[in-house]
């Protein structure tokens, strides 16, 4: 049985609670981290697709385009598990957004990673003021 205080339920009692997230009690708060549902994954893989394609029609040297590669590799790899951390495929898209800004002063077509840059961000749940406080 809960007690009742006040009219509030501090003797939560329950079973076989399925849930992405609970909180329970005062100012208790409960975030659900929603990377790696079917249309996040399919942004980013139209957003890694998009990405090559541009990387491949810019005039990219080889070393700047394997730097880019292995920055779009870490937050793929970091989505398809079973349990995202948000926060490493934060710290992976701030890299290749640093990479892609300096890269862009230096090669001509570098401006066409933008926009698949922006789909990718959208897509692991960053959104796009991860590139604006970049570019």
């Amino acid at each position: 049985m809960s007690e009742n205080k006040g009219g509030a339920n501090y003797g939560i009692q329950a079973r076989n609670v399925t849930a992405g997230a609970i909180a329970v009690g005062e100012g208790a708060t409960a975030t659900q981290n929603t990377v790696g549902s079917s249309a996040d994954m399919a942004m980013l893989a139209d957003g890694v697709a998009a990405l090559r394609a541009a990387m491949a029609a810019s005039d990219l040297s080889p070393g700047a385009r394997d730097m880019l590669e292995k920055d779009v590799a870490a937050i793929q790899a970091e989505a398809e598990k079973p349990a995202p951390d948000k926060a490493s495929m934060e710290s992976s898209m701030q890299r290749l957004a640093n990479n892609v800004k300096m890269i862009g002063e230096m090669a001509s077509g570098a401006a066409n990673l933008v926009e698949p840059l922006t789909k990718i961000a959208t897509a692991v749940g960053l959104g796009a003021s991860v590139l604006a406080s970049i570019f």
